[in-house]
């Protein structure tokens, strides 16, 4: 469920009416045969329902879905709804208004707000036209029969819905009240019989303006093109109504509605396109989500977040996205940019394409949790376009607030590479650089936004040259250390090895220790997690390349001497362990991806009865599966405690677009 607190955070927080925020769900429709689908709800801190548009239902069909009785009231009844106190009918579109066909008399809504208006140039409606149009007033006639009064008609700019309450104020902007807008000169006819009534009831749909303290919320309607530039944009501008912290984008996230989006001043925070996974729309969707994303706005497609829903308590702004809420795929790709959570797990998106994002680290402390990724544009880091980027969570980890660039040289490429804590509470994290300027920075934050660089590590200081440094942990008694591993992947006989990283002044200088060099492929240990059990014990997991088995490593007299021996744990493909060890349980939880299988994994086991026994580990949990086009697009665990919950990030996606995702679940209290 959805919190108050913010987590995109634009400005401080002031308190909102009854102390409780107002929730913006724009929910992603199913498009079933076609049709992009919209619904969107409000809920008002003054315990207010309202809605705009009903999603997706056939008009020429009752016995197929429809959205209103598997999407949206489903939804309602999950956030405690039990009636809608307004609904907005913006046009006669069945992608619009299906929804309603079955709701209107399956759920209480207490007022209907119809557009109502029907273009008309004396010429007869296509059958389909016909169809969308008679079901929805049929709809509307016998839901008002049951409801005298309570149907308003001819809603434009002139209407007072009535909704208002302290600290919110609802407005209809759009269509004009001076009438109706749109010449026949703009529609791209495809016969001389052709009647344009899709694109002018487009033209005039219902267009929404909401203020919540200081921040505004603007759904545009279906509106896109010409009609945007000639009629729309100089209409609000002249009333200061172009502009908006949160838009919902016209004509479903049309990318030739650009400019006129750019156009606003200042521009939106936060963009979402209710965008259909069909193939016609596809293209469109990513196309708008480049544009937007690279012009500094937060943009969200439902077609690849599921369901985006944004809060504020009028001041500050978070969005929580749920991509469990998928109904279709995109057969050219998107599917592996799915993360599928399983059980009690929760998966919510902190990074999605355009872009490789990948190699995520995720660290909480201090009631922060913070995600840090890379992005380049394809499984490399040796492009200098690959730079370091994070997000911060106040809510654990349900909201992600906006990117903040860690690294972003143009010269290098950069990865983040390890993350932790150091002895003041503080967030850490190792950033690799590669190119001619290799070497290992560690950089520190304390809220989670700004990062200062406490050391760094060139190649001339280090020997070998580590190929990653690894998370950062606490040995009692001796400071800081971060396991590290150097050699060549494609050298399957020798020349590689791994050793700690340890610093005694909280992370500021750090001394190079190998513990085994010289190794063979098979016998070497990578990208290594590390835990301190106390009474001088550590575990450490390793990843294996090739097809063995997880390593596990243990020290006895906190990292003075190492035992290496290799694990039960086979359902890997070079997959990164991460370990979470829980001192009140005394139970340690190994995360790792199985790659090629698609499933996220954890294998939990007490402590001090696996420490000696490395091949009896007990069989796997799944808690999410997604799939990916080749399988180095997905995978790289990394884990955090947070509360009583932990938090796993991973990434998953294609040879070009891949997504960063955080999955949320219960931290375990038993063995298996």
């Amino acid at each position: 469920m959805l919190g108050a607190t913010a987590a995109l955070r634009i400005g401080a927080a002031e308190s909102s009416e009854k102390g409780r925020a107002f929730t913006f769900a724009v929910l992603n429709p199913d498009c079933m045969a076609g049709g992009a689908g919209q619904c969107v709800v409000m809920l008002t801190p003054g315990g207010k329902c309202y809605l705009w548009d009903t999603a997706n239902g056939c008009p020429h069909t009752d016995k197929v879905k429809n959205n209103g009785k598997d999407i949206v009231v489903p939804w309602l009844k999950a956030h405690g709804v039990k009636a809608i106190d307004g609904l907005i009918i913006s046009h006669y579109h069945a992608d619009h208004f299906g929804g309603f066909l079955w709701m209107h008399d399956h759920f209480p809504i207490r007022k209907v707000f119809d557009n109502s208006f029907v273009p008309t140039d004396g010429k007869p409606l296509r059958e389909h036209d016909a169809v969308e149009l008679t079901r929805a007033k049929d709809a509307l006639a016998a839901w008002e029969k049951a409801h005298p009064g309570m149907l308003v008609t001819n809603t434009n700019s002139s209407t007072d819905l009535g909704w208002d309450e302290p600290g919110v104020k609802f407005e209809v902007v759009w269509p004009p009240k001076e009438g109706p807008v749109g010449p026949l000169a703009h529609f791209r006819r495809s016969s001389a019989t052709d009647f344009p009534f899709h694109h002018l009831l487009n033209a005039n749909s219902t267009g929404l303006r909401v203020t919540v303290g200081k921040r505004t919320f603007f759904i545009a309607g279906d509106i896109q093109e010409q009609y945007i530039t000639d009629y729309m944009r100089p209409y609000l501008e002249k009333r200061n109504q172009w502009n908006c912290d949160v838009l919902v984008l016209p004509g479903h996230g049309n990318p030739r509605n650009g400019g006129d989006v750019l156009a606003m001043n200042p521009r939106p925070k936060i963009a979402i396109g209710s965008i259909g996974n069909v193939p016609w729309m596809i293209a469109s969707g990513k196309a708008s989500q480049r544009t937007f994303s690279q012009a500094g706005i937060e943009t969200y497609t439902t077609n690849i977040h599921g369901d985006v829903v944004v809060t504020t308590d009028g001041d500050g702004l978070s969005v929580h996205t749920d991509p469990s809420k998928l109904y279709t795929y995109d057969p050219s790709g998107t599917e592996g940019v799915r993360m599928v959570p399983c059980g009690n797990a929760q998966v919510v998106t902190v990074q999605a394409p355009p872009g490789y994002n990948s190699w995520p680290m995720i660290q909480a402390a201090g009631g922060r949790v913070v995600c840090a990724y890379s992005r380049g544009s394809a499984h490399t880091t040796h492009e200098g376009k690959r730079d370091t980027y994070a997000r911060m969570s106040l809510d654990g980890g349900r909201t992600w607030g906006p990117e903040t660039c860690i690294v972003g040289d143009p010269a290098i490429g950069d990865a983040v590479e390890g993350r932790g804590v150091d002895e003041n509470g503080a967030l850490l994290f190792w950033v690799g650089r590669f190119g001619a300027r290799g070497g290992h920075d560690l950089y520190r934050t304390t809220d989670g936004v700004t990062f200062e660089k406490i050391a760094s590590l060139p190649a001339k200081f280090l020997s070998p040259m580590p190929i990653q440094v690894m998370d950062v942990f606490r040995i009692p008694g001796k400071g800081l250390a971060s396991p590290w591993f150097a050699g060549n992947y494609k050298n399957p006989e020798s020349g590689h090895s791994w050793g700690l990283l340890v610093s005694t002044d909280n992370g500021h200088t750090w001394t190079q220790r190998t513990v085994e060099e010289n190794l063979a492929k098979r016998d070497w240990p990578t990208e290594l997690s590390a835990v301190s059990l106390g009474g001088g014990r550590i575990l450490v997991l390793a990843r294996s390349e090739g097809t063995g088995a997880q390593f596990q490593i243990t020290s006895t007299d906190n990292g003075a001497t190492w035992r290496r021996r290799k694990t039960n744990i086979t359902d890997v493909r070079e997959s990164t362990p991460s370990l979470i060890f829980d001192p009140k349980t005394r139970l340690v939880s190994n995360y790792y991806y199985q790659r090629g299988a698609k499933k996220l994994k954890r294998r939990v086991a007490d402590a001090a009865f696996i420490f000696d026994r490395p091949e009896s580990w007990p069989e796997p949990d799944v808690l999410a599966e997604g799939g990916e086009a080749r399988s180095y697009d997905a995978g790289n665990v990394k884990a955090t405690v947070c509360g009583d919950r932990h938090l796993i990030a991973l990434y998953s996606g294609t040879k070009s677009d891949c997504a960063v995702f955080v999955v949320i679940a219960p931290a375990p209290n038993t063995v298996k």
